[in-house]
């Protein structure tokens, strides 16, 4: 986190400054407050699902959501992703997909 901090600090601090952006954090500290919140939770629930499941499930997991995240982008906001892009998710996907099956079997066995 400091080591986050500090390269925050030499590199992106500057520009903030020089374009008048730094005085937005001035302007909404609830939201900038709330926001750190919500990430300090998502990394708690994090560990908690991988301590409950396995790490490997876990980064399953995060995969289908970024998947998610990026149909509601294109469904609901108009984003425009390439064939490149498509083909991608689609892998990963099925890969999602992949892994639920032989879990389940596994399970069933």
């Amino acid at each position: 986190t400091l080591c986050l901090f500090g390269a925050a600090a030499a590199t992106e601090w500057p520009l903030m400054m020089r374009s008048g952006h730094l005085a937005t954090i001035a302007e909404h500290p609830l939201d900038f407050v709330g926001a750190a919140a919500l990430g300090l939770a998502v990394n708690f629930v994090t560990m908690l699902l991988v301590q409950a499941t396995s790490s490997l499930f876990t980064k399953v997991l995060n995969t289908f959501r970024c998947i998610c995240l990026v149909v509601v982008g294109v469904v609901f906001y108009g984003e425009v992703i390439s064939g490149v892009e498509l083909v991608g998710y689609t892998v990963a996907l099925i890969g999602f997909a992949g892994y639920n099956y032989v879990q389940m079997t596994a399970v069933a066995k």
